[in-house]
């Protein structure tokens, strides 16, 4: 019913040749025929009654083949996009079908122009086998992480001593005048501060530590300002102080009650093992991970792919939003960095062209591999990549989750990152040249001991 070649490129846009067979141009033009008259009134007639002859003095020619050309067009362009292997990048342009004669017996011939995705020539992947770092991990590396434990349930608890140290948290009124007036700014009451933490301006820190608890201080500070004429001077603020009270930190004893309470286990020493091997599987994660990416930079030197124009711009466009909203974010204007950077938006778009091309490399190279090697995510995985995404910006918000979790665009963001990810992770391990030594003995004995308990 449909036929479709590929007849050339005109400025890095693929042409297609289209035809419909006749048959099928004669079916589309007689439902054209019978929707159009069925939407005309015509007098004498009912609605879709009316001869052809007759619905052609109310209704041009021309209407009739544009709808029947609309019923054909979506069918054959997505039958040719199959036959051709074609994946386009933008809009198709049509050629042909302006003044298309639908009724002489003969095929519907036309053509379109779109940007396809290039086709990339993978390097060969299999032959790169690259070293994976062999950290060790050793009971100093155990004993950190025990203590991040503990600070991370550290608690602050009344103290009976007077007088403030570093560590402390205090509980304090503070009071800035400038040139004898009380600047609101400067002054906080029933201020928590931990003291030495850099939390409060530059000098009280100091000044802070060795007070006694209800004895007022009073001292000054000199800040640096930006006068008008752009110089940076030092203003004097005076500072009138009082801590009401001290806390300070207990960190839980390092026992086996810690290891029961953070680890789910009984004892110390259990907690431990379990901490050895947690980062064992971190560090060669992170170790696999450095790996991948040695390894996509390898593949992608030895890659070929004719990388299409509109890509570039497309990175482009991409990195100067991504550029803009961070600005955003922070609370700056796109001209007041641009002034700062003393540059235009020409000059930094020309920048990201320049590393644009790598980027898009990488990621079609990456895409390439995740088709030939059958990594593409299932739509299971992109709904639940999608949700993670979506949670994370609504939180529990049923109704926005379950529309975000269908929204083509989300769902080809997520199909995107995961697609990267899996690619990443197969080269992590097929170019390892020691693949061995990233099992873990220890999992693979408790999966055998779960193995033996399942059959017993």
């Amino acid at each position: 019913m449909y036929k479709a070649s590929v007849v050339g490129v005109d400025d890095e846009r693929t042409i297609l040749e289209i035809t419909v067979e006749e048959p099928r141009v004669r079916e589309a033009v007689a439902r054209a025929v019978r929707k159009v008259a069925g939407r005309v009134s015509i007098p004498g007639f009912r609605k879709g009654k009316a001869p052809r002859a007759v619905l052609e003095r109310f209704v041009s020619r021309e209407a009739l083949y544009d709808e029947a050309i609309q019923a054909i067009v979506p069918e054959a362009y997505s039958a040719a996009l199959r036959e051709t292997g074609v994946k386009p990048l933008d809009d198709p342009e049509f050629d042909g079908l302006d003044d298309a004669e639908l009724e002489n017996g003969e095929p519907l011939v036309f053509k379109i122009k779109i940007t396809a995705s290039p086709h990339v020539k993978l390097g060969d992947y299999t032959a790169i086998k690259l070293d994976r770092e062999q950290r060790e991990i050793t009971d100093e590396d155990v004993d950190q992480a025990l203590e991040h434990m503990r600070e991370a349930r550290a608690e602050y608890v009344p103290s009976e001593r007077s007088v403030v140290e570093a560590g402390d948290l205090v509980t304090a009124d503070i009071e800035g005048y400038v040139d004898g007036e009380l600047k609101e700014s400067f002054s906080a009451h029933d201020l928590q501060v931990l003291v030495g933490s850099g939390q409060l301006i530059p000098g009280l820190d100091e000044n802070i530590a060795g007070m006694n608890v209800n004895e007022p201080r009073e001292f000054v500070v000199n800040l640096p300002e930006t006068s008008e004429d752009g110089e940076t001077v030092d203003r004097e603020v005076t500072f009138k102080a009082s801590v009401k009270d001290v806390k300070i930190k207990q960190v839980p004893d390092l026992d086996d009650d810690l290891a029961k309470d953070v680890g789910g286990v009984d004892t110390l020493q259990a907690l431990r093992d379990k901490l050895m091997h947690s980062l064992r599987h971190r560090a060669l994660d992170d170790a696999i991970s450095d790996l991948s990416k040695r390894a996509v930079a390898s593949l992608v030197t030895t890659s070929e792919v004719e990388i299409p124009k509109l890509l570039i711009e497309r990175q482009v466009a991409e990195e100067l939003r991504n550029l803009q909203g961070k600005l955003r974010d922070q609370g700056l204007e796109w001209e007041q960095y641009l002034s700062a950077r003393g540059k235009s938006e020409d000059e930094i778009r020309e920048q990201f062209r320049e590393t644009a091309p790598g980027t898009v490399k990488t990621e079609l190279v990456l895409e390439a591999l995740a088709e030939k090697e059958g990594l593409t995510p299932t739509a299971d995985e992109v709904s639940m990549a999608v949700f993670q995404m979506a949670y994370d910006a609504f939180g529990d918000d049923k109704d926005k989750l379950n529309k975000v979790v269908l929204d083509p665009g989300m769902r080809a963001v997520a199909t995107e990152v995961l697609v990267n990810t899996k690619a990443l992770q197969f080269l992590g391990r097929a170019c390892d040249a020691d693949p061995e030594s990233a099992k873990c003995d220890q999992c693979a004995s408790e999966a055998h001991d779960s193995e033996g308990e399942a059959q017993e």
